[in-house]
């Protein structure tokens, strides 16, 4: 039985599974490139303007021609009027990886597999074991900025926070050492679900993935296909 506090009950699902984020969009952009597609990074689009039979994403280096264009960027994106109404304040979130864990620590916490647990009772808490028997563990805030101590450099600022949260759900491992932190925010709907809704003529746009990115994602971009080649409408639930 894992061993975290405070825990009133849990939902152990034996057919789930976990894909890295990072590494999926990495193939998955090799793979695009693999088969023609042309990946821009680092170039930033100032605005989009739209005339007969193309469209025009302009970046500081020149126009893009295109004959559709896509926006897929979750809820926060200034051109093309592009907005979510439901959008709340973004939620940060913040992960930290520990030294690994002795066989002593994970007995203590009752963890024997790597299985990956979420807990969202009172923060969106998430972890696992790695297979150094390090522990990854994230947390988040809807805060700015968490209350943290102003003497210390931002980055130590975010690992002590994260690290003190990691030690309030897992007392056993207080004291841990935890090298490695990050963090970062995402958009957070009120309403659970992806808007999708077409911008203009040629301009489509899909956002408020509410940090499920990679399922919400994979439909919205299911649903934009639909509609620009079937002609099917969107779903007013996704409106």
């Amino acid at each position: 039985t894992l061993r975290a506090q405070p825990t009133v009950a849990a939902i152990k699902g034996l057919e789930d599974g976990a894909v890295n984020p990072f590494r999926f969009c990495q193939e998955l952009a090799a793979t695009l490139e693999r088969k023609g597609v042309k990946i821009f990074e680092d170039t930033e689009v100032r605005h989009i303007s739209e005339e007969r039979n193309k469209v025009l994403p302009h970046t500081k280096h020149g126009a893009v021609i295109a004959k559709t264009c896509f926006i897929m960027a979750d809820g926060y994106f200034p051109v093309c009027g592009f907005s979510d109404p439901k959008m709340k304040k973004p939620r940060i979130i913040y992960a930290v990886v520990s030294t690994p864990l002795t066989s002593e620590m994970k007995s203590a916490i009752g963890w024997s597999g790597r299985e990956i647990a979420w807990n969202t009772k009172d923060d969106f808490d998430y972890f696992r074991i790695l297979p150094d028997d390090r522990i990854l563990f994230g947390t988040s805030t809807e805060k700015k900025e968490p209350d943290l101590p102003t003497d210390l450099p931002l980055e130590e600022g975010y690992r002590r926070f994260t690290r003190d949260r990691l030690c309030q759900v897992f007392p056993q491992l207080k004291g841990l050492d935890v090298p490695y932190c990050w963090g970062g925010s995402i958009g957070q709907r009120d309403y659970p679900l992806p808007f999708m809704r077409k911008l203009g003529e040629r301009v489509w746009g899909a956002g408020g993935y509410n940090g499920d990115g990679l399922l919400p994602g994979f439909l919205a971009g299911k649903l934009l296909t639909e509609a620009l080649l079937e002609k099917r409408k969107i779903p007013s639930i996704f409106q």
